[in-house]
């Protein structure tokens, strides 16, 4: 009998790990305890691995290193809240090499002012001397810009990179630099693979 009930209990044990159960990573936030991850992005610094709820910190962190490695974890949103006439988004200015993975994600931008005639914000900004690489380690990554202006700009002798993913701009309004990528002045952008639309 105490065989019987151990194997039922056996069986149950092994349907139960069968079943399909939502995963819930738990990583370590910025004061080392557990969190459960709403992270968007991980920034790797040399061998330094720290995650962020928020994009626009995570670029923040990049830039104050030679080279970075910015991943996103999961669809991430640039938002901008400004009372000014231009609303501005992620801008690379400082720090050196800065590569993106998309990891098949998707990066947006979401714009709220209190101003009625404002201009829109261009996702991201590289200057000297700065280079961004733009990169999509497990395909269908992606960076959509829904306004009238360029979802990646580079300007001031800043480079650009892209080896794969997608970049888009999927605003039908005919005005100037309503493109996926505007390169602005004596800056550079080197397109070795991944699609640009818009």
């Amino acid at each position: 009998m105490r065989k019987r009930v151990f194997s039922i209990l056996l069986s149950i044990a092994v349907c139960l790990s069968m079943m399909p159960v939502g995963a819930w990573a738990e990583t370590a936030g910025e004061g080392g305890t557990a969190t459960q991850s709403s992270n968007v992005a991980e920034v790797k610094i040399g061998e330094t691995v720290t995650q962020y709820a928020d994009i626009t910190e995570a670029f923040a962190a990049a830039q104050k290193a030679d080279s970075a490695e910015v991943k996103l974890l999961n669809n991430a949103e640039i938002t901008t809240t400004n009372t000014s006439n231009v609303l501005k988004g992620i801008e690379l200015l400082e720090g050196g090499n800065i590569t993106l993975d998309l990891n098949g994600k998707t990066l947006s931008g979401k714009q709220t002012s209190v101003v009625s005639d404002v201009s829109m914000s261009i996702l991201i900004s590289v200057y000297d001397p700065c280079t961004l690489t733009v990169k999509d380690s497990i395909g269908g990554g992606a960076i959509v810009q829904s306004n009238s202006v360029a979802a990646v700009r580079a300007a001031g002798k800043g480079k650009v990179i892209i080896d794969s993913g997608t970049i888009e701009n999927t605003s039908s309004k005919d005005e100037t630099e309503n493109c996926a990528v505007l390169v602005k002045g004596s800056s550079n952008v080197t397109i070795s693979g991944g699609i640009i639309r818009g």
